[in-house]
């Protein structure tokens, strides 16, 4: 079926599907940039870097996020996305405080 992530509580588990899957396109990341809480949406590493943001948001508090796997897991492509989406979610929120 494709699906490349699950979800155990708030612990998003990945595979390597050693293929270039389309749930990273950009009709999919802005699903997860509009949203107030992604926790409705299907386990993605967008949902993980945007309940992040929005934790920190809400507390005011760091978060962390987790990023562990055996070598050629995808660890580097993980962090790549989830820091991607990080840096979008902050600019819309800069150009949403700009209003």
């Amino acid at each position: 079926r494709g699906l490349v992530y699950t979800s155990v509580g708030d612990i998003i588990v990945s595979v390597n599907p050693f293929r270039q899957p389309n749930c990273y396109e950009d009709t999919i990341r802005s699903r997860y940039l509009r949203i107030e809480r992604s926790e409705t949406m299907p386990p993605h590493a967008y949902q993980c870097a945007t309940n992040a943001y929005l934790r920190m948001l809400k507390s005011g508090k760091s978060q962390q996020i987790l990023i562990s796997g055996e070598s050629g897991a995808g660890k580097t492509e993980a962090t790549k996305i989830i820091m991607t989406m990080l840096n979008e979610l902050g600019i819309a929120k800069a150009k949403d405080t700009c209003r």
